[in-house]
């Protein structure tokens, strides 16, 4: 009952505003721009657990999640 999870990671972008804050995770996986969708999927979780994080941490709730692809420089909203 004492273990604990520890998830590590870095936030690449937080934009805080009134209405929620931003984040944004750069990728650098070098992908073709039809694998998005799957690697958007399989990143989401992390982005979650960012999102989660920021709000108990700092109490800013997070509205948007984006990821940026950097090859095929795409950004996808989660």
């Amino acid at each position: 009952p004492l273990d604990r999870i520890m998830v590590r990671g870095r936030i690449d972008v937080l934009i805080p505003l009134h209405a929620g804050g931003i984040i944004i995770d750069y990728k650098t996986d070098r992908i073709r721009a039809d694998e998005v969708a799957i690697r958007t999927r399989e990143y989401s979780s992390q982005l979650w657990q960012y999102a989660a994080a920021i709000e108990q941490v700092t109490g800013i709730a997070v509205s948007q999640a984006w990821l940026v692809f950097l090859s095929p420089r795409i950004a996808q909203l989660i």
